[in-house]
């Protein structure tokens, strides 16, 4: 409990709630309490946040993104990329984008870089065909 207020017949105070730390959240919920000492009555309130941790150092997807295509487009062997044949690739996501870290700010990042790689390859005649898998595409031009 901390905040603690007695404006009788009222008492107020905030609880940090850590819920969503189990789940690699780096914030607390905060819930204000109030409790009508006269009617035995209490409610409580929620949408606050705190910052328990420092926050993950943003990340440039962009660029990373545009060093990989550069690697696809050139049939380049690079240790994050797996070629199955000359014309499928599969990016090795984890040597790009690391597991460590928040899980859904993981996935945010892997998510938008995906979507970059696609969007940066795709006028050159390739698509994704899986999950980081990229696969040229014959012209029918």
């Amino acid at each position: 409990m901390e905040n603690i207020y007695w404006n009788p017949p009222l008492l107020s105070f905030d609880i940090e709630r850590h819920g969503g730390t189990v789940n690699g959240s780096s914030r607390a919920d905060l819930h204000v309490w109030v409790v009508d000492m006269n009617s035995l009555e209490a409610s409580c309130s929620t949408g606050r946040r705190r910052q328990l941790t420092p926050m993950s150092r943003r990340l440039d997807v962009k660029q990373l993104a545009i060093e990989i295509s550069i690697l696809i487009l050139d049939g380049t062997k690079d240790d994050r990329l797996k070629w199955e044949s000359e014309s499928k690739v599969k990016i090795l996501i984890s040597k790009i984008i690391s597991d460590d870290g928040v899980g859904q700010t993981v996935s945010g990042r892997r998510k938008r870089f995906r979507k970059e790689v696609e969007r940066n390859i795709e006028e050159h005649h390739w698509k994704s065909s899986q999950s980081n898998v990229f696969e040229k595409i014959e012209s029918s031009i």
